[in-house]
């Protein structure tokens, strides 16, 4: 014992440099980890919360130790009640934390470290040192886990007389082993971390203890240290309990004859090392085989620092020779100050990340457009360093939307065409209309009255001068009445016709079966002698002018009477039907009918398809109905045969 506490300074010394270039070490793993962004894996139990107490994250390792997961410990609240069960405790613990909160958050700083002892989900408790920092609006709390540090602080203080500078190295395992390779002495704060218990350790030769080739290992090292005087690292792996367990040994010689072997297990460290190895293997795979293309570049020289094929592919270079240039002489000249302008924000901290579209140049001087999305790669608070770049080649899509503005423009200016064009014949109907009016003014007065003269004179001779004319001449005057009579009928009929095209028109709830038996009355008494059977429907009520659609119903059923006059028993019909989804109004009769051949005829101005010695007419009064019922959007035909009556058929929206 005299002799390691002789040797205890430079065994404190040695294990002081040890625990820096550990902890060198892990500064390094745990800086490779944040630029992946991994924090599921990082060795530190951390739990982030937002501002109202919602716990959102807890990492792998903090499951691990405490055995709490998300929906354990939904929020902050919860966590105390649950780690701090004691409630006096979790006062104190809660009334500290917001006090350190409440001084450090100001300040932009994290909370100091407080060692608090928390109860986990099985029942054990643990020794903890706790640190949060706001970052944005979250909570970021790391637990440093300092349960076996305590232990072996503990244990050091227990066993502070024997050797405080071996005990400080805990929990590693130590082994003094002299020239013989003997164990001299061991000291581990786990036993169960040994292939054989302490006692059974000390005293006894490497050889009945270890592994062949651990023995062998061990044996080159010792005579190494003791030959050259300097230390020792090397790696070597056991199975046993099952499993895998890597280690990494520190020889240093004591004296001339003997060694100290500090022994280290590394097995979570290695396996971390290999999930990171692995997970850039796989960030590399994604990288090149990414379907768009990605950058890694350098936010202040603006250089791709690297680029996948894809990125290539869209620009047209060389990985090489892309990886020489830098994006702002490829950016299109006209794109490049918003892109800049963009960058800068970025590295001020006033974005998270930014997404824009922008044209490229390409190798052969063609332009590509993409959609850009460039994310940071430092953290909050750091100064910029460099960033991911994230393209779509967009050069297809932007064709399209060019083709389709061309488009809307050709449309617009078609439309304007259309306009003018509606413009212009609008001007002509309304010249037509006024041409019209014109020639209805002249048939009114300049027509009417030489009809009056004829009319007049001819009438006047018969009364007058009868005596002096034969029985032919009288017949012959006759005539000419009945001529000028027939030529004012047609005159009245024309000025109908176009008052029906030019009235205005009031669309109001019309019931068309009420105006047909109010015709067929008129109808009936303009002729007592006559029998003719009507039927009607109840109602059948529509929205149109009232007074133009009476003018239909007027014709349509004088139709009917006037062709009914010849059948023994006339029987005129007024009804509805469904056709589809439309609804078909018809007037109906059993009268003289009509050839289907010319029923094309039926509603032009004059046609007639019967003499006028057999029926008495004009013949505009269908032109008229065609007329009003195109003016209501509807449409008019007929069905018909000679001697079998007619149907009349219209629509009315």
């Amino acid at each position: 014992m005299q002799r390691f506490a002789a040797l205890s300074p430079a065994l404190q010394e040695r294990i002081h440099h040890k625990r820096k270039k550990q902890q060198e070490r892990n500064r390094a793993l745990a800086g490779e980890r944040m630029c992946r962004e991994a924090i599921y894996y990082i060795p530190i139990p951390i739990g982030i919360a937002d501002r109202t107490g919602r716990a959102l994250e807890y990492n792998a390792k903090f499951t691990e130790l405490y055995g709490y997961t998300l929906a354990d410990v939904p929020t902050i609240e919860v966590w105390a009640s649950k780690a701090y069960p004691d409630p006096e405790y979790r006062r104190q613990v809660m009334a500290l934390w917001e006090r350190d909160v409440e001084s450090s958050f100001p300040k932009g700083e994290a909370t100091p470290p407080r060692a608090y002892r928390i109860v986990c989900k099985d029942g054990s408790q643990r020794e903890v040192e706790i640190i949060t920092r706001l970052i944005g609006d979250l909570f970021i709390t790391s637990f440093l886990d300092v349960t076996e540090r305590n232990q072996i602080e503990a244990e050091l203080r227990r066993s502070l007389e024997r050797n405080r500078a071996i005990l400080a190295a805990q929990p590693d395992l130590l082994f003094v082993i002299d020239s013989d390779l003997i164990f001299r002495d061991c000291i581990a704060s786990d036993p169960s971390r040994l292939l054989q218990p302490p006692e059974k350790v000390i005293g006894v030769p490497a050889v009945e203890i270890l592994p062949p080739y651990l023995f062998d290992l061990t044996r080159e090292k010792v005579q190494t240290t003791l030959q050259t005087g300097q230390m020792q690292i090397y790696d070597y792996t056991l199975e046993w309990g099952g499993k895998i367990t890597f280690y990494e040994s520190r020889m240093t010689p004591l004296n001339s004859n003997s060694v100290l072997v500090l022994v280290r297990d590394v097995t979570e460290p290695r396996r971390t090392e290999q999930a990171l190895r692995e997970s850039e293997r796989r960030f590399r795979v994604l990288f090149e085989n990414a379907g768009v293309g990605v950058a890694h570049g350098d936010t202040i020289t603006r250089r791709f620092l690297r680029v996948n094929q894809k990125y290539c592919d869209i620009l047209g270079y060389s990985r090489e020779e892309l990886e020489n240039l830098d994006f702002a002489s490829i950016t299109y000249p006209e794109d490049l100050q918003k892109n800049l302008d963009l960058l800068e924000k970025l590295k001020r901290g006033e974005i998270s990340e930014f997404t824009m579209e922008k044209r490229y140049i390409r190798k052969d001087g063609s332009l590509v457009w993409v959609l850009l999305t460039v994310s940071p790669l430092w953290n909050p608070g750091e100064p910029p360093s460099t960033h991911i770049t994230v393209v779509h080649d967009i050069t297809e899509q932007k064709r399209a939307e060019y083709a389709l503005r061309y488009s809307e423009a050709q449309l617009r200016r078609l439309n304007a065409d259309l306009e003018q064009r509606v413009a212009e014949r609008t001007a002509q109907l309304q010249l037509a209309n006024s041409e019209l009016e014109a020639f209805a003014y002249s048939v009114s007065h300049d027509l009417r009255a030489p009809l009056r003269a004829i009319d007049g004179f001819s009438r006047i001779l018969l009364q007058d001068y009868a005596s002096e004319f034969s029985p032919p001449a009288r017949e012959l005057l006759e005539r000419v009445r009945a001529a000028n009579h027939n030529m004012s009928q047609l005159v009245d009929a024309l000025l109908g016709l176009s008052r029906m095209s030019r009235a205005a028109m009031y669309r109001e709830p019309v019931d068309l079966a009420e105006l047909a038996r109010a015709v067929m009355i008129t109808l009936q008494e303009s002729a007592p002698d006559r029998h003719v059977q009507f039927q009607s429907v109840e109602h059948a009520v529509v929205q149109g002018d009232p007074r133009l659609l009476r003018v239909v119903m007027e014709n349509l059923l004088s139709n009917a009477w006037k062709f009914t006059a010849r059948t023994t028993q006339a029987h005129i019909e007024f009804g509805l039907k469904t056709i589809g989804s439309e609804t078909v109004y018809f007037v109906r009769d059993n009268g003289a009918g009509f050839n289907p051949r010319y029923a094309d005829k039926l509603f032009g101005p004059f046609q007639r398809l019967h003499r006028a010695d057999e029926f008495e007419g004009t013949g505009i009064g269908l032109a008229t109905v065609q007329r009003i019922i195109r003016r209501h959007g509807g449409r008019i035909w007929a069905e018909g045969q000679p001697g079998q009556g007619a149907t009349f058929y219209f629509t009315l929206p």
